[in-house]
């Protein structure tokens, strides 16, 4: 009996059942699992990453109007007006500091500026921990991108809520920003064993999307 034939019969032996069950063991596996290995330290190659600093300097679009000069009515007490006008201009230049400082404030800065970053394995997914402590859970859906009633495939944090999911060897994080707007991450390793980040920030404040590529060495070549 030839070779060909042998293999044939034993195929037709194999019972359905079984071949249901190697499917669907298959089928349930999780998508993470024959994941690239993004476990370990990470140390910013500053040099090949974009600056924060620069990419979002102006990025905010301003909302407030210079202050208008206020003319003393008749009956007020001399030095009123001039009182005033110091007042609206000292009001709309702290609200300009302020519009300044939530460009660079809250977590989003943790992410963008941290030198450093550790990704721990975890039964679910990863835990990334940033150079100031901030804790991140990254749970990748199984299903991939796909979005539910229930919202059980998001993942809360400070930043706001995030689906992770992967497109073949990338891994994807989607958050909606907690003070508005969308992050889009998407995190390979690269040929040279190097972890690249490349982070899209769309918020309607900004004048324009912010665009960065973050990327880092082991942390045991900089060692």
């Amino acid at each position: 009996m030839s070779l060909y034939l042998r293999i044939a019969r034993a195929r037709r032996n194999i019972p359905a059942v079984l071949l249901a069950s190697l499917i669907l063991t298959g089928a349930a596996s999780p998508v993470w699992s024959a994941s690239p290995a993004l476990a370990g330290r990470w140390q910013l190659d500053a040099a090949a990453s974009t600056d924060p600093a620069t990419e979002m300097k102006g990025i905010r679009a301003s909302k407030v109007r210079a202050a208008s000069r206020v003319s003393r009515p008749a009956g007020t007490r001399p030095g009123q007006a001039t009182e005033q006008r110091y007042w609206q201009e000292a009001n709309a230049g702290e609200q300009w500091r302020h519009s300044k400082e939530l460009v660079h404030a809250g977590p989003l800065q943790r992410i963008l500026e941290s030198e450093n970053l550790e990704i721990i394995s975890r039964d679910d997914g990863y835990l990334f921990v940033y150079a100031d402590g901030f804790e991140r859970p990254v749970v990748p859906h199984a299903a991939g991108r796909v979005f539910t009633a229930s919202g059980d495939e998001l993942v809360k944090t400070d930043i706001g809520y995030t689906l992770a999911y992967w497109e073949d060897e990338t891994l994807v994080l989607e958050t909606r920003i907690e003070r508005g707007g969308e992050m889009f991450e998407r995190v390979t390793i690269d040929a040279d064993n190097r972890l690249r980040i490349d982070v899209t920030i769309d918020r309607r404040d900004w004048k324009w999307v912010a665009q960065l590529e973050r990327l880092f060495e082991p942390a045991s070549r900089r060692d």
